[in-house]
């Protein structure tokens, strides 16, 4: 593996459009990026996520070594990208549980209809600190961002 393919793999990348466009596959082959996440704005549907996903994988199996990690931006209360019949709550929400055991159970639902997009991850920021969008954070301090038994 060459020097650019090795630094390619340890970034995800974001990317413009709705399907695998020519210029998508072209710099995907090109760069070899390990992983790609999806905004808002590649979002039309499930269906086309799903189909998009498959897609990528499709070449990478082709055209590249390894295949990539496919992410959503499926963050929990406001960052919602696709909106399912069990919402996810925000970090902030969850921390207020205070136990494993039950931000556990929330999480899985979202994380299996990811996995039925075909993605591999979905993308909670559980130990960012409050921005701009202080429900994205699970806490202030540091210290409350360690998991309770």
């Amino acid at each position: 593996m060459s020097v650019e393919q090795k630094v390619g793999q340890v970034m995800i990348w974001s990317f413009i459009g709705t399907d695998l466009t020519p210029v998508l596959e072209n710099t995907l082959t090109k760069y070899q990026p390990g992983g790609l996440i999806v905004f808002r704005r590649n979002i039309t549907h499930p269906g086309q996520v799903a189909r998009l996903n498959r897609e990528i994988q499709a070449l990478a199996r082709r055209k590249l070594k390894a295949p990539l990690f496919l992410m959503i931006d499926q963050e929990g209360g406001v960052v919602t990208r696709i909106r399912t019949s069990t919402p996810m709550p925000s970090a902030l929400a969850l921390s207020k549980w205070e136990t494993q055991t039950l931000s556990n159970g929330t999480a899985m639902p979202p994380a299996s209809y990811s996995a039925s997009l075909a993605s591999m991850l979905t993308s909670p920021p559980y130990s960012i600190f409050p921005t701009n969008c202080a429900t994205l954070s699970s806490a202030t301090e540091p210290s409350a961002t360690i998991l309770r038994p």
